[in-house]
């Protein structure tokens, strides 16, 4: 059973996956399970094992009914918020002397700007010279974060079995091709049209982890969330 007391979680994103979850237009995200299940296990599938949520799969032919647990879901419980890690920036150009743990450390003495706050479709929403340098969302403050979602769902599943309704959940973007006829695009700066969207999603996949890292076979944990408002 789900856990009864929330945990805030990291989340990264990508600045345009942040912008397209905050738009609504991108409700899910897939992440590849780190210890795959052995070849010929069957039943695979996430459940609670010990209060936490786990991918487990069935004993082998002959072996019993036994269930053998893979690993806990790096995203947490149903119910769970992800704190939204992005590029940022410390006001100030005199700060850029500090790390990024001392000014984790020091909130009261810092004041963090994010991509999301400071971008709008790839431009500057406002002269930017106030901002010390850019740095990596890995090592954005947990408290430094501006937006929130919640875990709305959890499962598992093989990669290649993506539907056409999560992929677009996954934030594929509408599009009109030739003789409007609808499409999808997998990027609005680079790439082309589609009119499969599985065929669109494998691309925003690897557009996103390299080419040649579309595996169908590989499982991964599926998570459905939503932006928590005033957050």
């Amino acid at each position: 059973m789900p856990t009864t007391t929330t945990k805030a979680r990291p989340l990264l994103l990508r600045p345009w996956e942040v912008a397209a979850t905050l738009a609504g237009r991108k409700t899910m995200l897939r992440r590849v399970m780190k210890t795959q299940p052995p070849e010929g296990a069957t039943e695979v599938r996430a459940e609670y094992s010990h209060g936490e949520l786990t991918a487990t799969y069935r004993a082998f032919p002959g072996q019993g009914s036994a269930r053998w647990g893979i690993e806990e879901c790096p995203l947490g419980d149903v119910g769970d918020r992800l704190n939204i890690l992005e590029p940022w920036a410390v006001r100030g150009r005199h700060t850029d002397k500090a790390t990024s743990s001392e000014v984790a450390m020091n909130p009261a003495h810092y004041q963090i700007w994010t991509h999301s706050q400071c971008f709008e479709n790839g431009r500057e929403r406002f002269n930017l010279d106030f901002l010390g340098r850019w740095r990596p969302q890995e090592e954005m403050p947990l408290w430094a974060a501006k937006h929130v979602v919640e875990n709305l769902s959890i499962r598992v599943e093989r990669l290649g079995d993506i539907s056409e309704a999560d992929a677009i959940a996954e934030g594929l973007i509408p599009a009109v091709g030739p003789c409007r006829t609808p499409m999808w695009e997998y990027s609005a700066t680079r790439g082309g049209q589609f009119d499969d969207l599985r065929v669109a999603y494998r691309f925003l996949w690897e557009s996103m982890y390299g080419a040649g890292s579309w595996d169908p076979q590989k499982w991964v944990w599926v998570v459905g969330y939503k932006p928590v408002e005033g957050e």
